[in-house]
């Protein structure tokens, strides 16, 4: 998934649907076995949870 990543949000971004990068994510923690695969996609239907959270001073 890795370098990814900015293409999956700009296109998911452009067409306003959360949905599109928690199920490419979500197939990749499935296909790679991880147990916790749908807690993360749960978590990625939120916009608010796409970034790290840096505080600004």
């Amino acid at each position: 998934m890795g370098t990814r990543w900015p293409d999956l949000l700009r296109v998911a971004l452009r067409r306003n649907d959360p949905s599109f990068i928690a199920d490419k994510v979500y197939a990749k923690l499935l296909k790679d076995g991880v147990p916790n695969a749908a807690a993360v996609r749960s978590k990625l239907m939120d916009k608010n949870n796409w970034y790290l959270p840096f505080k600004l001073k």
